[in-house]
């Protein structure tokens, strides 16, 4: 049976990886693991981006799979024991060489279906209930996006926000190991890469990418303005100024494309505020001031308006 063969495969890649953060295995383990990962990632660069890959035809491929080896590694990346983090990370550093190298540079290499797998599997890790798990998902991110390519990380960080802001309302008020700290700097180093007016030739062709994809992640911070979330509604806003700043504008500026998401909530019109449970109304309120205050006015309250009034009047 394949899918029994591949278990007992990722079983020993996983005490492969595990033995190399032994130190006195450690030497003897390297000179095994370097040419094992370089051959699946050689065989997942054929089967990817070869010709079997560009007849348009479904080939059913033999022997074992290659992407095994992500599965291997995010299983160990999700482990309490934090020192086993550092050999997927140099897996990873071995990946990223291996396809570079053939692909001749790193924006080739990262259009790789590989790197889709590699980060959704890591993502899933921030979506696991133990805080060593999202510690994992959230250090290898980190690891991914600093090395990527721009346009890649264009591609992917809404996706990478997601998981951040979730490991920050998962683990809001639990012991989180510095976890929530880390997820919070992944956000703002992100944005600060992303956020980042491009000026070279070379970066003109992704303005468009990059507007896309700022676009998303302002879009998103705005729903989470008004979060019942306390840590996830400030970390939002604080992404909201770090973002302005990078991108030398006002946050009413980012925000202004976007103000009709905003209509229902400042001020809040759907219902009754004192009909919500407190933590929502807390979250409405703050998400409201934030509005209300921003310089240069955006949003304008109007006690002669009948919607403006019944918002204070509860």
């Amino acid at each position: 049976n394949d899918e029994k063969l591949r278990k007992v495969h990722e079983s020993a890649l996983i005490a492969m990886l595990t033995a190399s953060a032994i130190k006195e295995l450690r030497q003897t383990v390297l000179n095994f693991m370097v040419p094992l990962v370089r051959h699946y990632i050689l065989v997942a660069i054929c089967q990817q981006s070869g010709p079997i890959n560009s007849s348009g035809r479904t080939v059913r491929l033999h022997g074992m799979d290659p992407l095994v080896l992500i599965d291997a590694m995010t299983t160990v990346m999700g482990q309490e024991e934090k020192e086993l983090c550092k050999p997927c990370q140099f897996v990873l550093r071995v990946i990223i060489e291996t396809t570079t190298s053939v692909l001749g540079n790193i924006d080739r290499a990262c259009q790789l279906p590989l790197y889709e797998y590699i980060l959704e599997r890591v993502c899933a890790l921030c979506y696991e209930r133990a805080w060593f798990s999202k510690y994992g998902g959230c250090i290898t991110v980190r690891y991914l996006f600093e090395r990527m390519s721009l346009r890649w990380l264009f591609n992917h960080q809404f996706i990478i926000l997601k998981a951040m802001l979730y490991v920050m309302m998962d683990l809001s008020g639990d012991l989180s190991s510095g976890v929530i700290e880390m997820a919070k700097d992944n956000m703002e180093t992100m944005i600060k890469i992303c956020g980042l007016p491009l000026t070279t030739a070379a970066q003109k062709d992704l303005h468009d990418l990059q507007q896309k994809s700022m676009n998303d992640i302002v879009q998103e911070l705005l729903r989470q303005i008004t979060s019942s979330n306390t840590a996830v509604r400030e970390q939002a806003m604080y992404l909201l100024d770090v973002y302005s700043k990078t991108a030398n504008c006002t946050i009413t500026d980012i925000i202004r494309p976007h103000k009709e998401m905003l209509e229902d909530m400042v001020p809040f019109k759907k219902q009754k505020l004192f009909q919500q449970p407190i933590q929502v109304q807390i979250g409405i309120l703050d998400g409201n001031t934030f509005c209300i205050t921003l310089e240069p006015q955006l949003f304008i309250i109007d006690t002669t308006i009948n919607e403006h009034q019944i918002f204070f009047k509860w």
